[in-house]
């Protein structure tokens, strides 16, 4: 995000772009400078478009540097992203709707699943 800051911040302080972009103090500060709780951290998209906002560049670009700076390794670099399907699209749709406890209590559901069915997968494939 530093990087980020300083080729699209137009030497403006983060204190400065939070004003330019017209929110509250420190608000964009825990993700885009100093070492706040919440750097290294992924965002929410609302906190993502804010920051593309401030910064007059676009979310890809946010999201990709957020997603860096958080370890979170890029899943597609250079090739097409997989087709969404609907089911998908669908439960992107609904979680997106939901307070991010809810989502956090969603998404560590959906791990647990993946683990028990990778778990069962390589039983199934040791027995045989």
């Amino acid at each position: 995000m530093d990087a980020l800051v300083l080729e699209c911040g137009g030497g403006r302080s983060v204190r400065q772009i939070e004003r330019d972009a017209g929110v509250s103090q420190g608000n964009l500060h825990r993700y885009i400078g100093g070492s706040g709780a919440r750097r290294g951290t992924y965002p929410t998209l609302d906190t993502i478009e804010t920051i593309a906002k401030a910064l007059g560049t676009s979310v890809n670009r946010v999201s990709r540097a957020l997603a860096e700076e958080a370890g979170i390794p890029e899943l597609h670099a250079g090739d097409p992203p997989p087709a969404v399907t609907d089911d998908e699209r669908q439960l992107l749709e609904h979680l997106r709707r939901m307070p991010q406890q809810y989502q956090s209590l969603i998404l560590h559901q959906v791990a647990a699943a993946a683990e028990w069915s990778d778990a069962q997968s390589e039983a199934g494939r040791g027995a045989t």
